[in-house]
């Protein structure tokens, strides 16, 4: 259930926060270890796994869908200086849009190459920047010098068609004798590939060039008033424009983005069109998602949690929630009162054949049901991000982040970066655990997401045929239903079948974790076990809502029974397995032929066509597994050395991270789960390389395997440090 993956997070956190600990405690730590560890940065702050993390929805209205434009300005009441040169931040804003490496190459049609950045300002870049510190001292102690946009560009579009929107869009500040400058930028290896979007710098006055190239506001003169008082004054400064500045303007030019960007679609035979009207006007009932900023923003790219990106969390759960689901329930009720006006005298006389009646029936169940899946879909997807989105996240900022601290640590802090590097892949081991054991309950979510959306589209086009037979008969039906929309809800696959009306308790999965077999297969100890409640996190009606919904079918809808969590890693190292986690043995199924199973164990040794393999020594093990099949693992595991099975546990822990296939990443989880549980028993330390066999669960087992010594991974470490310190 969510709720038990949950509570291996809070686990997760626990195991973190005692690493940290016991890591900032020992005796050989440094000064500099410890502040970093437990006082204040971005290694002393971990995230609240349990703590959801949703991924951002783009809503769809019956025009287009909603894009991201942000209009912002700054003037000198609300900036401050940069530079001893500068009065506000223009200066620096037109030297971060223009930086080098980020904005996008564009091919000319003679083949010459450039960059996508365009505008009035001037040639050069100094000259660009000058510009804004003209501006600064022209206008007056609060007004307002420089103006901001932030346009999303659609990643469908190749570089030509972008480029062609801005240009057109920008077409409003040339109309307006508005300075500006525009630049495209690319997406970047540290962002979303999709990630095109488009700065605007600009001026909210008409400016021109005199004779002599000055702007007509820098010319200045002085002027003697009546009582021999001498001012300057700008004689050829002009007014701003009244239709050019609040919410009217910036609704203007969302429309005109909006525009452009829509002909660029239809020009280039894209379907996806923009919609630049307010969640309000188009009728969408999200709560629009709060601005991080860019500190916030950072901090959620490390997998910490923050206050704004739970608001946002929560708004998008209940967004998705209902969003998907609300048009088909309208749609059923709209049917519904339809069919209650026959014999009322408000329907047309004679209106309602038996064919009509049995189509208009037809069609309100098919949208009941359709907002059923949408709902199943939905909830299911959301479990899948809940539970492991946070992990995603903070397994790649530690690979990353160690990898830097290794291989090029800050000058002069060798020792600290390699000290911290190695706290950093600790909580990377665990953090890699706890993903594996919520792999299986998300991989059976999105499944079950996947079969909902297959058959939500399938019913949508069911719904689409019954209701052109309504409008043969009752075109006045037809026209009151409205078109049926796009299911823009789901991921549009293929071209979808019409089905009728289905069963909803039809089985979509039935499956087993391996560890239920293990468990069988070994009983349970007297050892203790850790407490696995979650932390209270205060968790809002969005995702109380989503616990319900997994909770309610569990019984009698086995598609919405979750698949047994991997047992709690405390049993791992104590030899406990929970007792709620046995089944009885599965080793005589017969549901499958035995033509089709697959090959369930991958021997290390090198092999011929090894190159073949994207993952060389992972094992595999079939889910379900049969307690014959583990021992089969285990005996052939029981022959390698303990160098050999942590190099086969290392393969096999990348093997079910970045395999492409969700099944075959599940079945190296499972082989990965018997491997730990030997190391355990033996007295194998999977993380450092230690054996020791006075902790081996095992002592006969231990004593076999005696072939490795120590190999701490801190020293590990300092030998690569070493390595390329003499390579300098």
């Amino acid at each position: 259930m969510l709720q038990e993956q949950l509570d291996r997070l809070g686990q997760l956190q626990r195991e973190v926060d005692q690493a940290v600990q016991r890591t900032a405690e020992r005796r050989s730590a440094s000064r500099g270890l410890r502040q970093a560890l437990l006082a204040r940065g971005r290694y002393a702050r971990r995230p609240t796994y349990a703590a959801p993390a949703i991924q951002s929805s783009r809503p769809t209205s019956d025009r287009g869908q909603t894009f991201h434009f942000a209009h912002t300005f700054i003037s000198k009441r609300n900036s401050q200086a940069v530079g001893y040169r500068d009065q506000t931040s223009a200066a620096a804003h037109q030297s971060y849009m223009e930086r080098p490496g980020v904005a996008e190459l564009a091919e000319s049609e003679v083949g010459e190459r450039h960059v996508v950045s365009f505008g009035n300002l001037g040639e050069t870049k100094n000259e660009r920047a000058e510009f804004w510190r003209k501006v600064e001292q022209s206008e007056g102690r609060k007004a307002r010098v420089q103006c901001r946009l932030i346009l999303e560009l659609p990643h469908e579009l190749d570089t030509a068609g972008r480029e062609r929107i801005i240009r057109d869009f920008c077409q409003e500040f040339e109309d307006r004798s508005f300075p500006y400058w525009a630049v495209v930028h690319a997406p970047s290896k540290h962002n979303d590939r999709r990630n095109y979007h488009c700065h605007i710098a600009y001026f909210d006055r008409p400016a021109r060039r005199m004779e002599d190239n000055r702007w007509d506001f820098e010319i200045t003169e002085e002027k003697r008033w009546a009582n021999r008082k001498v001012a300057t004054v700008r004689p050829h400064k002009q007014p701003k424009l009244p239709d050019a500045s609040g919410p009217k303007w910036i609704r203007a030019l969302r429309a005109s983005f909006a525009q452009a960007a829509n002909r660029e679609f239809e020009r280039a035979g894209v379907t996806r069109r923009y919609d630049p009207r307010s969640y309000r006007e188009s009728g969408i009932s999200k709560q629009p998602t709060r601005h991080l900023g860019n500190k916030i923003a950072y901090a959620e790219s490390l997998g910490i949690d923050t206050k704004l990106g739970r608001v946002n969390a929560e708004r998008e759960m209940d967004y998705q929630l209902s969003a998907g689901t609300l048009r088909y329930v309208e749609d059923a009720a709209r049917m519904e009162r339809i069919l209650d006006t026959r014999g009322t005298g408000d329907a047309p006389e004679d209106a309602f054949s038996d064919d009509l009646v049995q189509l208009c029936q037809r069609y309100r169940d098919l949208s009941a049901q359709a907002a059923k899946f949408e709902k199943r879909r939905a909830v299911h997807a959301l479990a899948s991000d809940a539970v492991g989105r946070r992990l995603d996240v903070r397994l790649n900022f530690l690979s990353d982040e160690a990898d830097r601290l290794i291989t090029n640590p800050p000058r002069g802090d060798d020792a600290a970066a390699l000290d911290i590097a190695s706290a950093l892949f600790e909580e990377k081991l665990l953090v890699m655990s706890a993903h594996s054991d919520v792999a299986p309950f998300r991989e059976r979510c999105t499944e079950i997401s996947h079969t909902a959306a297959d058959r939500v589209r399938a019913l949508g086009e069911g719904r689409r045929q019954t209701l052109l037979q309504i409008s043969g008969i009752a075109p006045w039906i037809a026209t009151e239903i409205g078109p049926v929309q796009a299911d823009t809800a789901v991921q549009k696959d293929a071209d979808p079948q019409p089905i009728g009306i289905i069963d909803l308790g039809d089985d979509i999965l039935d499956d087993a974790a391996v560890d239920q077999a293990i468990a069988s297969r070994r009983g349970q100890t007297n050892a203790e076990e850790l407490p696995t409640a979650a932390p209270d996190l205060g968790h809002t009606e969005a995702l109380e809502e989503l616990f319900a919904e997994l909770e309610d079918g569990a019984g009698s809808d086995p598609v919405t029974e979750p698949r047994p969590h991997a047992p709690d890693r405390a049993a791992h190292h104590s030899g406990t397995i929970p007792a709620d986690d046995r089944i009885a043995d599965s080793g005589n199924r017969t549901d499958e032929p035995a033509a089709t199973r697959e090959e369930w164990i991958e021997d290390p040794a090198p092999s011929s066509d090894r190159h073949a393999d994207p993952f060389p020594g992972a094992l595999s093990l079939r889910t379900p597994a049969s307690t014959e099949e583990i021992a089969e693992l285990e005996g052939r595991l029981s022959g390698y050395t303990n160098a050999e099975l942590r190099y086969a546990a290392f393969a096999t822990r990348d093997a079910s991270e970045l395999h492409e296939d969700g099944r075959a990443a599940a079945r190296h989880g499972a082989a990965l789960r018997v491997v730990v549980d030997l190391a355990d028993r033996r007295g194998l330390d999977l993380e450092t390389g230690r054996h020791d066999p006075a902790i081996a669960r095992d002592p006969a087992l231990a004593r076999q395997h005696t072939d490795q010594a120590g190999d701490d991974v801190v020293a590990r470490l300092r030998q690569m440090q070493q390595r390329r310190h003499r390579a300098r």
